[in-house]
């Protein structure tokens, strides 16, 4: 005989389970419509993420979405979660790029080989033909970041005058007593800066200074120049005036300016005219910007929240939701620093907070991914490291810059059947996660990272008492 609380408990998940609703996106839907059938889908992501409820899937249809979607007040449960997700295996591509052509003009002769054009927006990262172009710099790295990693012969070493060669394609900073928390002298004896006759002043210096610490690979601005000097002044990134004492492998920088865009693939933007430079004529080329930061922002008010199967290209998400999961989905160029318009994060944790791949919160969950062509890595905050699990995904040129501070994947608990390689980090997976009895690594693949840091790095760097297998 069922009791009078079985039965009230039975009805209530009745109840519950009714009231749980499925929705439907299309691109060419519309957001007046009822959004639950395929006959009648919403036409963005944001309106469906603003009526799901515990137990709901939002079912997006095949095609390219340009949306910065933020979830809040959206909360499922262990057994009712929120799922967004592509409807029967289609094929979802959320774009943080725009074409030129619809945000700028015609493209004109610059000087030389280069071309330009005003744009309506700014733009941060640049694509021509779907190939990732290279923000103008010097020394040049006369290869492309996304291209497979070249290797000396019988060695992990980079081919020099590659990108991932560091000794070769970044400048060198072993100037004892010059170099300072806000002032680099470069050693002409790798480049000669001097010999340039180019006033950097206003562009920009990505560094990896130090073996430890997250103010050791940074970006500043460039405050003051002179051309022909080997010298140059820079916003501070630690305690003014404290010097350098390390050896030459601890000093390597690259600087970027309009004036240095003198190669294929490379390009520049200037905000102070909203004008886009890039090397040779792309009319005729398909050009793409990238317009937005992240493709999902999850609150603190949302939990138990899955997405799955869609593919992310030049965007992101943050999410400080609780037990959050994200499954057999693509991240292609998730993050791209946004120094070009004059953005420059106090620490390099604060740039992966701004416009990186960030959780907040926890759990978090991610299996089955690829992650790609990032700048940056991955960053948890500290109320995400209990029971974050990584799962059988791929991880693949990662800290393209050498940035994102220690490690490319940070404070990790459970990190198992993945694989990882060609990256800048010098820490492939940083974890002081806890609890302590359940951090564990093993059955992964991992070789060659740590290409555009200093020594001094290993593959997993986990706190004591640590758990680590296979």
């Amino acid at each position: 005989m069922k009791t009078t609380a079985s039965i009230f408990l039975c009805l209530a998940a009745i109840v519950f389970n009714s009231q749980a609703v499925d929705y439907y996106v299309a691109t060419n839907g519309s957001d007046s419509a009822s959004g639950t059938s395929t006959s009648e889908p919403f036409a963005t992501i944001q309106k469906a993420a603003d009526v799901v409820t515990a137990g709901g899937t939002v079912y997006i249809r095949d095609g390219t979405y340009h949306e910065a979607v933020v979830v809040d007040n959206v909360n499922g449960s262990a057994g009712n979660r929120v799922t967004f997700k592509n409807y029967n295996d289609e094929k979802v591509i959320l774009d943080g790029t725009e074409s030129l052509s619809d945000i700028g003009g015609s493209w004109t002769p610059h000087s030389g080989n280069i071309y330009k054009t005003t744009l309506s927006k700014d733009i941060w990262q640049l694509f021509i033909n779907g190939r990732m172009q290279v923000t103008a710099r010097w020394p040049n790295a006369n290869t492309n970041p996304t291209d497979p990693l070249q290797t000396k012969p019988g060695s992990s070493e980079a081919v020099d005058g590659t990108w991932w060669s560091k000794e070769t394609t970044w400048a060198n900073a072993d100037m004892p007593g010059t170099t300072e928390y806000s002032q680099t002298e470069n050693n002409p004896t790798y480049h000669d800066l001097a010999g340039t006759g180019i006033d950097f002043t206003g562009g920009s210096i990505v560094y990896s200074f130090l073996s430890q610490g997250g103010d050791g690979n940074q970006e500043r601005l460039i405050t003051s120049h002179t051309a022909g000097g080997n010298i140059l002044a820079h916003a501070s990134y630690s305690g003014p005036g404290t010097k350098k004492g390390h050896s030459s492998t601890d000093k390597f920088f690259i600087l970027e300016h309009l004036d240095v865009l003198d190669q294929a693939e490379e390009w520049y933007y200037t905000p102070s005219n909203n004008t886009v430079y890039v090397w040779g004529d792309p009319t005729g080329s398909e050009v793409r910007g990238r317009t937005i930061r992240r493709a999902f922002t999850l609150n603190n008010t949302c939990s138990y929240i899955t997405i799955k199967g869609l593919d992310f290209f030049a965007n992101n998400f943050r999410s400080d939701a609780a037990n959050f999961v994200v499954e057999d989905c693509t991240f292609s160029f998730p993050d791209a620093s946004r120094r070009l318009l004059g953005e420059y994060p106090a620490e390099s944790n604060d740039a992966m907070t701004d416009y990186g791949t960030y959780i907040g919160d926890g759990p978090f969950a991610m299996t089955n991914c690829v992650y790609e062509y990032a700048e940056m890595g991955i960053l948890f905050g500290s109320g995400a490291t209990d029971a974050s699990s990584y799962h059988n995904n791929l991880f693949r040129h990662i800290s393209m810059l050498g940035l994102g501070k220690n490690g490319a994947l940070q404070q990790v608990n459970s990190f198992t059947r993945n694989t990882f390689h060609t990256a800048g980090n010098r820490e492939v997976l940083k974890s002081k996660a806890n609890p302590a009895a359940t951090r564990k690594q093993k059955y992964n693949h991992i070789h060659n990272w740590g290409y555009l840091q200093v020594h001094d790095g290993a593959a997993f760097q986990v706190s004591p008492p640590a758990h680590c297998g296979d």
